[in-house]
């Protein structure tokens, strides 16, 4: 019984993190986000603080809002990413370092136009 009361919590405080996230990554505040999800900008706010969990229709809604797939707003990304960047550092060290260093400097480069580009969309989103 307590493993599913664990893994529940973990899954309500990996939901509730996701969606905190997501919103933060596309610059919205929980009035904007509720507004594209046509929920109340009071019920946004309890769902990322904890105190309400919202129902499959309305975590749907908040996937579509955030553009995103439900399955992504379930997932538990601390692993999901860990592992990732895990197999790219197992990469990045296999290289000669002149090679890794190339990489690293394009990568960061290229994160830094994404990121650019995601603040520039969320600027122009609508509901």
């Amino acid at each position: 019984m307590m493993n599913r009361q664990a893994d529940l919590s973990r899954t309500l405080s990996v939901l509730v993190d996701n969606i905190r996230e997501g919103r933060r990554a596309l610059g919205l505040s929980q009035e904007q986000l509720a507004e594209r999800a046509g929920l109340s900008a009071n019920y946004v706010s309890k769902i990322e603080i904890g105190l309400k969990v919202p129902s499959l229709s309305t975590t749907i809604r908040l996937a579509r809002a955030l553009g995103m797939e439900v399955s992504d707003i379930l997932a538990d990304r601390d692993s999901k990413w860990m592992d990732e960047a895990q197999a790219l550092a197992h990469t990045l060290r296999s290289l000669p370092d002149s090679e890794a260093e190339f990489f690293l400097r394009h990568f960061r480069t290229l994160l830094g136009h994404v990121r650019g580009l995601f603040k520039h969309r969320s600027n122009r989103a609508g509901p």
